[in-house]
């Protein structure tokens, strides 16, 4: 049976006047895909006050001329980075360091798994 659940995936949850909002995102660089509208909708609908990514950070000095250009360079980052600046905002790189990742990691998982994982990305 076909899992139902289709990208992106979407956790918003508010309390006590605060919002957080994950926006889960396929690594593809089509700017047709569902996902890059939920962004934007969120970035123009939010007026958020920082952003973060996962995959990398994006040199501050790096700006999009369009949405398209950001989905053909950089994906789901770079769609991020664009409205980040459009809105005034920074954009942060959420990923943990490496070495912070993969002893957290292997404390869930064996290392035969992640060979296999990493060998299918």
């Amino acid at each position: 049976m076909m899992d139902s659940i289709q990208p992106p995936y979407v956790i918003d949850i508010a309390n006590n006047g605060k919002r957080l909002v994950f926006i889960g995102c396929d690594h593809i660089n089509d700017s047709n895909h569902a996902q890059y509208g939920v962004i934007e909708r969120y970035a123009n609908s939010l007026q958020p006050q920082i952003s973060f990514n996962e995959g990398g950070q994006i040199p501050d000095s790096i700006h999009y001329t369009s949405k398209n250009e950001a989905t053909f360079k950089d994906g789901e980052t770079g769609v991020l980075k664009y409205y980040s600046d459009n809105l005034g905002i920074k954009m942060l790189n959420g990923d943990l360091p490496f070495k912070v990742e993969l002893p957290l990691v292997l404390q869930k998982q064996t290392v035969e798994y992640l060979y296999v994982y990493m060998s299918q990305q």
